[in-house]
């Protein structure tokens, strides 16, 4: 009876131990797309499904030939359901811009491309044309978007209607400041990005938004380049690099939607070209260098009203004194008071805090800025 027992005792744990091994996250695999078939072995569908099957980190590799590829898409692709790298950049002849195009122009109007549910993700050096939603992202940690065009490829438009939706995941990021990491969203009929509540985390770097590739001529977005719900997003930054250009859409540039928290927006170009010298204006609006400096010249000569507290303006009152009237630079740090931070946030949610109107000039748009929404205060 003890044997049997020690028996069943080895046997369970051996049976154990083979199902821990069993779950041990395998080590990384690459598979190779070696064509442009919608199915079969060598297709992208079947590499999607073999990584997701696959426990673990994984590579695909788009490598069909040499030159420009273009993958015809009669179904969504598989969702992706486990970490992996789609990697564009391998296709031999592969240079700067996107040789592999994934096309969705034999699917219906609202269709998608492909949907995104896990981390880490990055799709690299890939094309996205005329789907319903060329890319979702629907769940994970840790995705990223680098050197892909969405709705164009790169000089003419094929749009999709949105590029790139984010519905949901954490820390992704669109861009990076490498000199091929730039995605160009441009050619949409609707929106370039649409961005959800739900996301947290999200930077958004070298991009070229409603341009074409050089951000020399608009290929503008039917809607605006870039719509967001989301908190914590990180536009732009401090080199040349990390620019993101938003111009020639249809409506705004980059409209951040009230509610949003920890925005920070820093050396962008909105409604200039690449060089920041020459219009392409966003249809949201724009001012003139020359109209913006002449208000501000007619701003700071006005003559500011004394600006106080009840308690300070009757105390002056009791004593006979003259309140101080103000001016352009003390009235500003006035607002900025915090008892009037609720008051500021209020009027900021009114303009859509303040980025729907782009102004379209050199010498507004090097100002450096960085915009915190939900505390309502602009820091120049």
């Amino acid at each position: 009876m003890i044997a049997l027992r020690a028996a069943a005792r080895l046997g369970l744990f051996v049976t154990l131990f083979a199902a821990a091994l069993h779950t041990v996250p395998a080590s990384a695999t690459t598979y190779t797309v070696s064509n442009t078939n919608d199915s079969g072995n060598g297709s992208l569908r079947k590499a999607i499904a073999d990584a997701n099957a696959h426990i673990g980190a994984d590579t695909i590799w788009l490598i069909i030939g040499t030159g420009e590829k273009t993958i015809n898409l009669s179904s969504q692709l598989p969702d992706v359901t486990d970490a992996v790298l789609i990697d564009g950049w391998v296709q031999p002849g592969f240079s700067s811009a996107p040789l592999i195009r994934i096309d969705g122009g034999a699917m219906a109007a609202n269709s998608t491309g492909l949907r995104i549910y896990a981390g880490a993700t990055t799709l690299r050096g890939l094309t996205f044309t005329r789907f319903g939603t060329a890319v979702i992202v629907g769940g994970g940690d840790s995705i990223s978007f680098r050197g892909c065009y969405f709705g164009t490829t790169g000089a003419a438009a094929f749009g999709n209607q949105t590029g790139i939706r984010l519905y949901a995941g954490t820390n992704i990021t669109v861009g990076g400041s490498g000199a091929t990491d730039g995605n160009v969203i441009s050619g949409n009929t609707s929106y370039g990005m649409y961005i959800d509540p739900a996301i947290a985390g999200l930077t958004l770097k070298g991009n070229r938004i409603g341009t074409n590739a050089a951000g020399t001529a608009a290929l503008g977005n039917g809607s605006a380049g870039v719509r967001s719900f989301a908190s914590n997003v990180i536009v732009g930054g401090a080199t040349a690099a990390e620019r993101n250009l938003f111009s020639g859409n249809g409506s705004d540039g980059l409209a951040i939607e009230a509610g949003s928290v920890g925005i920070t927006i820093r050396g962008n170009y909105f409604g200039l070209d690449a060089t920041g010298t020459l219009d392409l204006v966003n249809e949201a609006g724009a001012i003139s260098a020359d109209a913006l400096h002449r208000s501000v010249l007619v701003t700071m000569q006005s003559e500011f009203a004394a600006v106080a507290t009840t308690e300070e303006w009757t105390l002056a009152v009791e004593a006979g004194d003259t309140l101080p009237v103000s001016n352009l630079w003390d009235s500003t740090g006035h607002a900025r008071l915090p008892e009037k931070h609720a008051e500021l946030h209020k009027l900021m949610r009114e303009v859509r805090a303040g980025i729907d109107d782009d102004i379209a000039a050199t010498e507004a748009h090097n100002i450096q800025n960085t915009l915190y929404v939900g505390q309502g205060v602009s820091s120049l």
